[in-house]
């Protein structure tokens, strides 16, 4: 007995426990994506095996802390943290089996007392004698169900996932005829389908298809029979038949039969009539939509086939939809069938008053919306306002706006009823004191291992760059735009494309590195090459700028292969009237392809595509919207072109006289040089948004903040000083552990810098956070940066325990924003979507994202951890020995505070979801590797507890290659799986190859040193 309570209560037996669940979860991440969230649901979140990992987890924890005594004063702070995922886990149990979710949908000036249920019931009645049942079904494996009801055995036949009807040729199968009638002048036409056997009665003329009719009115009726002899179709009537030819626009006559072809129009007794689809043999079958996108697939419902005695039922049914009936009679008693959402009936109910939906100034893209509601509830009522992020609470219910209908006239809300929350919150509460006691307790693990800290060694890995020189064909005049009124040129308000407004100088930039993927071109800045572009189209379409570097492209656009850049007027037959695209054939052919199967070249060619496209709307002036509608209630501002055509006449002339005085003073100034009288042009464009715009104007302190954030390109050039300090501090760092000397002046120099550089990084993201107006780490890009910037922090925080820390952090963040400034992530500045615009994504993001920086670090140490166990020999095994333990004390310290902050970010996370849209753990995609990188940290962090497992050499093994589960969390889900974080993700990306190198080269180390693991 003594053995089994060891076994049960054993550190081994938890690492299994967590590995399984991380295992599980993981996977049900790829179940959900490819097969559906119900099919992940069956298997494994609501799975009964894995409800008992989930208990045998709990008891297993709740045993460790009473064979470690974690009940003793001493550990309360452990026994704290330990208890709160009981607590966690009792608020769960309350939330699965007290809780329920659903929703409910209103219109304007309608009061609805009921929900939809979230979870989909399986309904049977016998006569009278009624079963129901929650009832989820898996498209991965067998589904199986039977039950005896009303004396009768009902079971699941066969249940076919998202069917469609879709029709198949078949030769054996029914001839089916299409097409338009017309039965009289003064009514429109209709679209009418006959197949064989059928009849169709129009009145005082019927098609018959084999049909047999017999007249049953008693005026009279002209029959048009229909028959398929051989491989035609005809048709035979007692009055003559005419048939125009739509090709030549002939008329014959085909006397009193003929048969049928295509664009004919067929003039028989009171009718004409064409036929547009003809079908000689065709049968129509029910064909499961698996292979289609989750998002399109889920639009169709299932068919489930159930066996009653010697009888079988089709039913259809979905989730989200209240089931239909289906009914038929068995053995003398009548059986009904159906599946899918309940309505849930409640004690009150809500009056919606209007829905209100505000958009971004200009854009269609909504920026917030609301429902003004009345809650009546017996003899009382109230009125409220629910919006993102702002929820009614009544009577243990809450609502959430969700969603609306397209008309805007209704709302959908999301209602949630949580007996477990509180207790939940609770639990949450235990262990963030729990896990900031940890870091900070005398006595506690991370304090231990800084007390015993010895210097560290840490080794330097290489990052290698190229720059390009780029040639254009040297036209005088485009050099002749002066910078520093192009500049000022620049400082104009403009509104993008999403309705944000900023500074013509971030639209410039956005447009060059979109069409040419630089900042500049032969020492022209971007404000000076988009004017350029717009005032002299003629010459800039001979400019090499249109970057393509694709074989294929290069080859139908007559250029060498390896070219990257190529004109503009290249792309066309004829330039000046943009006729004869020379990609339109492909672009088809790859807009046609699924994007799941879209190889590089059809990705190439979209986004060639793409730069073509935008550089054609710079040309015509189209995407720069500098004038504001005049009193336009959605702040909508528009092109020049647009302005002359639609705004009032006063309004379009003022436009007409400011254009020719501006672009007769730019012409003047390219031939004399002479830029003052360009000054007045702008000056007028600025009076004009003044006048008309001043809703939506933005602050000149913030337009500056946003030009000189572009001027400077912050984190981009901070790549190399950040790169070239790393390196110089660990090559000072191998001198003075060579030589035993140290320099305090060169390190002071470099140490210094790496504070500079700091704070520059810094700097950078306080001005987008001003720019913006929200925190910056809202999109991959951001984020990104966000992490390389906590990556420098947590350098900085180590540093006086190594010499090594600092510089292999400084490598690290360099190394991050090298990626994060690659051509597939946008860097632009964006709106938020409205679920974004919440205090919890400062609190939640920030947090979670700066524990990537730390772990990122631990990656790192380990793999240099892994390097020293490879070159450590019997000479110097005391030296390298006594690195590599305190190597690994600084990693375990550096992933001790990754983990909390990773802890305490996901579960904040889980408050914001519960805040915004009342369910705070829903097996998102993101939310559930975020839950498996804590639980393969936790592994990591509690591996030394288990003797055999308790080794310098695997905790560096393990440290390392447990940041792919980071990886996983941040770039895979984000680009290769769906889920509701899709506001951070871009366009999916093949693998990079440097990854398979960089496996490669962890698996050549981590041999190397697993045989000489074995350390003094």
């Amino acid at each position: 007995m003594g053995k089994i309570y060891n076994f049960f209560a054993s550190m081994r037996l938890a690492v299994v426990l967590l590995s399984i669940f991380a295992i599980a979860i993981g996977v049900a991440t790829f179940i959900e994506n490819d097969f559906g969230t119900e099919t992940a649901q069956v298997e494994i979140y609501r799975a009964r095996w894995f409800e008992i990992l989930l208990l045998l987890g709990t008891l297993n924890l709740i045993a460790i802390g009473f064979k470690y005594k974690m009940y003793l004063f001493k550990k309360w702070y452990v026994s704290l943290f330990h208890l709160s995922f009981v607590v966690v886990m009792v608020g769960a149990f309350l939330t699965r089996y007290a809780g329920f979710e659903g929703t409910m949908h209103i219109r304007e000036g309608e009061k609805v007392d009921y929900i939809l249920s979230e979870k989909s019931y399986l309904n049977i009645e016998v006569d009278g004698e009624k079963f129901s049942t929650p009832m989820q079904f898996s498209n991965l494996f067998e589904n199986s169900f039977s039950e005896k009801i009303g004396g009768l055995e009902i079971s699941l036949k066969e249940f076919i996932p998202y069917v469609k009807k879709e029709k198949f040729e078949n030769s054996n199968g029914k001839s089916v005829l299409s097409g338009v009638v017309s039965v009289d002048e003064n009514l429109p036409p209709i679209e009418v389908t006959i197949s064989e056997g059928e009849v169709l009665d129009l009145g005082f003329t019927v098609l018959d298809f084999k049909g047999d009719y017999v007249s049953k009115t008693p005026h009279h009726q002209d029959v048009i029979q229909i028959s398929k002899e051989g491989s035609s179709i005809k048709i035979k009537s007692l009055s003559t038949i005419t048939a125009f030819s739509m090709a030549d626009k002939n008329e014959s006559v085909r006397g009193k039969e003929t048969e049928v072809e295509r664009k004919y129009l067929y003039r028989v007794a009171n009718i004409s009539i064409v036929f547009k689809d003809i079908s000689l043999g065709s049968e129509t079958r029910l064909v499961s939509q698996m292979s289609k996108p989750k998002t399109e697939r889920e639009r169709y419902p299932n068919l489930m086939i159930f066996q009653i005695g010697d009888q079988t039922l089709d039913v259809y049914g979905m989730s989200g939809a209240v089931g239909e009936k289906f009914s038929t009679e068995v053995s003398g008693k009548m059986v009904s069938i159906s599946y899918g959402a309940e309505e849930l009936a409640l004690a009150f109910s809500i009056y919606l008053r209007d829905f209100q939906l505000e958009r971004y100034p200009g854009s269609m893209s909504p920026a917030s919306y609301a429902s003004e509601v009345a809650v009546f509830d017996e003899n009382s009522s109230f009125e409220y306002r629910i919006f993102m992020n702002n929820v009614l609470d009544y009577r243990g219910y809450r609502f959430f706006q969700a969603s609306y209908d397209t008309d805007e006239k209704g709302t959908i809300l999301s209602v949630n009823f949580d007996p477990g929350t509180s207790i939940t919150y609770i639990g949450y509460g235990m262990m963030f004191l729990g896990l900031f006691i940890t870091l900070f307790g005398r006595k506690s693990r991370f304090q231990k291992l800084r007390k015993e800290l010895l210097p560290a060694l840490l080794l330097f890995l290489p990052l290698l760059g190229h720059s390009e020189k780029i040639e254009i064909e040297q036209i005088d005049t485009i050099f002749k735009f002066d910078k520093v009124h192009a500049d000022k040129f620049g400082s104009l308000l403009v509104q993008d494309q999403s309705g944000r407004m900023k500074p013509l100088d971030s639209l410039n930039l956005e447009v060059l590195r979109k069409v040419y993927r630089g900042n500049s071109i032969e020492g022209l800045n971007h404000n000076q090459i988009i004017l350029g572009m717009v005032t002299k189209p003629h010459l800039w379409k001979q400019i090499n700028m249109i970057y393509t570097n694709d074989p294929k492209v290069n080859e139908i656009l007559g250029f060498p292969k390896d070219t990257k850049r190529v004109p503009f007027e290249v792309f066309f037959e004829d330039v000046e009237m943009l006729d004869g695209y020379k990609l339109a054939d492909e672009v088809s052919k790859a807009l046609q392809t699924p994007p799941k199967k879209r190889g590089l070249f059809e990705k190439n060619i979209l986004k060639i595509d793409e730069r073509v496209n935008v550089a054609y709307m710079v040309y015509s002036g189209e995407l720069l919207k500098i004038y504001p509608y005049p009193e336009n209630e959605n702040n909508r501002w528009v092109s020049t072109i647009e302005a002359l055509t639609s705004f009032p006449p006063k309004d379009a002339e003022m436009v007409r006289a400011i254009s020719v005085i501006y672009f007769t003073a730019l012409d003047k100034a390219l031939k004399s040089g002479d830029w003052n009288e360009t000054e007045k042009g702008l000056e007028f464009i600025s009076q004009f948004q003044q006048g008309h715009g001043s809703d939506v104007l933005i602050d000149d302190s913030k337009i500056m903040a946003e030009i000189y954030y572009n001027r400077y390109n912050i984190f981009q050039n901070l790549i190399a000083p950040t790169l070239i300090l790393g390196v110089l501090l660990l090559i000072l760092a191998f001198w003075e552990l060579l030589s035993e000397k140290r320099s305090k002046a060169v390190s002071g120099i470099l140490k210094s810098g790496v504070y500079i550089v700091f704070l520059l990084f810094t700097t950078g993201l306080i001005l987008r956070w001003y720019i913006s107006g929200h925190a910056p780490w809202s999109d991959a890009y951001e984020s990104l940066v966000y992490i390389g910037w906590s990556t420098l922090l947590a350098g900085l925080l180590f540093s006086r325990t190594s010499p090594f820390i600092l510089s292999a952090t400084a490598i690290l963040s360099g190394i991050i924003l090298f990626v994060a400034n690659l051509s597939w992530l946008d860097p632009q500045i964006t709106n938020l979507i409205p679920v974004l615009s919440s205090y919890w994504l400062t609190i939640h993001v920030s947090i979670i994202t700066a524990s990537y920086g730390f772990l990122g670090l631990g990656a790192l140490l380990g793999f240099i951890t892994l390097l020293l166990f490879a070159i450590h020999t019997e000479s110097n095994r005391n030296r390298i020995s006594k690195k590599i333990l305190n190597l690994n004390r600084v990693n375990e310290m550096n992933l001790i505070v990754g983990l909390v902050m990773l802890t305490v970010g996901n579960f904040l996370g889980g408050v914001w979801a519960n805040e915004s849209w009342g369910r705070y753990w829903g097996w998102d995609p993101k939310e559930t590797w975020a839950l498996v990188t804590i639980l393969v940290y936790t592994v990591v962090l509690h591996i030394r507890f288990i003797p055999k497992a308790n080794s310098p050499y695997l905790f560096a093994l393990i440290s390392l290659l447990s940041f792919s589960s980071v990886l996983m969390t941040y770039f895979g889900v984000n680009f290769y799986l769906s889920g509701m974080h899709s506001y951070a993700q871009g366009d999916p990306v093949p693998v990079p190859e440097f990854v398979y190198w960089t496996l490669g080269v962890i698996t050549i180390i981590s041999l190397l040193a697993w045989r000489k693991r074995k350390i003094s």
